[in-house]
């Protein structure tokens, strides 16, 4: 697990990777005359704020030795190209820092971590859609997985309640991707999406709801792979469906081997802009988009 220090670094504004830190030449180091002992009271709340201000300021430097040279080591054995995210959330809204979220060093990583607003969601307020006092866990956990260029319109969203997949959304959902509204081409995704869940999903996770990422390969073995766990709820993006459509479409009894809803991007018309793009640019025009 990450120290709470880091964590609590990655919470601090600003994003500052300067090196180790520096000593303070603090007042009670200085060798005052004789005469200092009349100096004013403010003199002394002045050493005290600039003391706290270099607290803060050290607080806000990134300064993990140990745990830098474990994140070169991971990236090396990992072939020298990773995707960080952290044990919830991915920062895919922090693309803009370094034009990818491919990250070949240290400072990649802790610099797209710092740079994205999911991941400060995750840290503060992981558990606002929760019956519970609990604002985030006790613990984060830093990932890394190897990079690989995969085509957008093969990675799908999957919904599942008790235990059932009751549906699926194309992931991407500011592409428009013809060969996806062909109705053979949904079929044969949806029976391997489902027939991977049946296998190896299904009585292997714990949760009876919860949302899941799987990416799907080309034609003709489709071997379909997991890509990652998300919560049940608002806090994760529900594609082309609305979290207040959701659980009646969990609530409807469909017979075994019925189709599930299944749904893509039509037109280019039905493009919707990306949720990650809505933190580089003003609210206002995100709330119009």
């Amino acid at each position: 697990s990450l120290p709470e220090s880091f964590v609590q670094y990655l919470n601090a504004d600003g994003i500052n990777m300067g090196g180790r830190k520096r000593r303070r030449n603090g007042a009670s180091n200085i060798q005052r005359d004789d005469d200092s002992s009349e100096s004013s009271s403010d003199d002394d709340d002045e050493d005290e704020d600039e003391e706290q201000d270099a607290d803060n300021e050290e607080s806000s430097v990134f300064n993990f030795p140990e745990l830098e040279d474990q994140i070169a080591a991971s990236i090396r054995r990992l072939g020298g190209k990773v995707l960080p995210k952290l044990n919830w959330s991915a920062p895919k809204d922090a693309q803009w820092i370094n034009g990818s979220l491919l990250c070949t060093s240290p400072r990649d990583v802790v610099m797209t971590l710092k740079a994205s607003d999911f991941i400060a969601h995750d840290l503060a307020h992981s558990f606002d859609h929760c019956s519970c006092e609990r604002k985030r866990p006790d613990e984060f956990t830093l990932v890394l997985r190897t990079w690989r260029e995969l085509h957008e319109s093969n990675e799908f969203r999957c919904f599942v309640a008790n235990q059932k997949l009751i549906a699926i959304s194309q992931r991407n959902t500011s592409g428009f991707f013809e060969h996806l509204c062909q109705e053979d081409e949904r079929q044969a995704l949806q029976e391997s999406i489902l027939d991977f869940f049946e296998e190896n999903v299904k009585f292997n996770f714990c949760l009876e709801r919860y949302v899941m990422d799987v990416y799907v390969a080309a034609a003709p073995r489709r071997k379909v792979r997991l890509v990652d766990f998300s919560p049940w709820g608002p806090g994760t993006d529900a594609c082309l469906f609305d979290w207040s459509e959701v659980p009646e479409v969990a609530s409807k009894v469909v017979p075994t081997g019925a189709p599930v809803d299944f749904r893509v991007v039509e037109g280019e018309r039905e493009r919707q802009s990306k949720v990650e793009r809505y933190s580089q640019i003003p609210l206002e025009l995100a709330q119009l988009s």
